[in-house]
């Protein structure tokens, strides 16, 4: 089995990669950093070092494979970040098709079902658009990524807080990136038939603010506090800190109250599955040796 990985040495592609290598599979990472390229091939993969806005890069590299894993960032400062990506999303899906790929994953996102939310909407429908005839594609939305608390070290050494567009007594639901690996290794390893283009949840673990707030506080051993604050004082501040307004906006959206229900009953719609990390042992864990740095 051959599968080709876009995403670098990135916190999902950097785990699927050592778990398909442990099982046996010709792994093929693409970056495009000869240097990460050493570190990919000393994870026991093969490196492919070009550009992926390259189609025939692309094309030659697909060539063969049984499987490819498609992440395409959102680069949040960078304007119409969404534009660049539904550019690229076609560039890879023209590879895909013209290398005759039979699985294709792509990592999206929770909030992909409405173009107001997040900054996978268009991306999903590019896939359907243009792949209806591969035999498997597997759309996997991750929930909120735990490593994405290490963007409020910053708030709590300054003021033992973390501030968040979101209610203290919502429950939000939060993903490993380890747990987001290996379901899209299983994806990989058997592909998926019947329902083309499914939506497959990933979720590891819940909490609501006062759970974060014990949590950290026990790793950390600080009185951080869970500042709720409203979307408009959350899109000013990601404006603030350089990030483009419609960039902030699709960021912020994704934990809006107003869109928070569509996006749960979509989850329930689909169905999840269900990691095995906790997010006690990541803030002990992990978080506390970021936050050592």
């Amino acid at each position: 089995m051959k599968a080709v990985l876009l995403g670098s040495k990135g916190n999902v592609t950097k785990p699927l990669t050592e778990i398909l290598v442990s099982k046996g599979v010709d792994t093929t990472v693409i970056t495009r950093s000869a240097e990460n390229g050493k570190a990919i091939e000393a994870d026991g993969a093969k490196a492919a070092v070009g550009s992926t806005e390259d189609v025939e890069f692309l094309t030659k590299t697909f060539q063969g494979a049984n499987s490819v894993f498609v992440l395409i960032p959102a680069n949040l400062f960078v304007p119409n970040t969404v534009k660049c990506m539904t550019s690229l999303c076609r560039k890879v899906c023209d590879a895909i098709l013209s290398a005759g790929v039979p699985n294709v994953v792509y990592l999206s996102s929770v909030g992909a079902t409405n173009p107001k939310i997040g900054f996978h909407y268009q991306n999903e429908q590019i896939l359907k658009e243009k792949l209806p005839n591969v035999p498997s594609v597997s759309l996997v939305a991750p929930t909120g990524f735990f490593t994405n608390f290490y963007h409020n070290i910053g708030t709590i050494k300054k003021d033992n807080a973390v501030y968040f567009n979101v209610e203290r007594e919502t429950v939000e639901w939060y993903v490993h990136p380890a747990d987001i690996a290996q379901l899209c290794a299983d994806l990989i390893l058997n592909p998926p038939t019947g329902e083309k283009f499914k939506k497959i949840y990933v979720v590891s673990d819940c909490a609501k603010a006062a759970d974060i707030e014990k949590m950290i506080n026990d790793a950390l051993n600080i009185d951080v506090k869970w500042i709720s604050v409203s979307d408009e004082a959350a899109l000013q501040g990601a404006i603030s800190i350089g990030l483009p307004k419609e960039n902030a906006e699709l960021l912020i959206n994704l934990y809006s109250k107003t869109y928070q229900g569509e996006m749960l009953n979509d989850i329930k719609k689909h169905g999840s599955v269900t990691g095995t990390h906790k997010l006690a042992d990541f803030f002990k864990a992990d978080f506390a040796a970021q936050f050592a740095n």
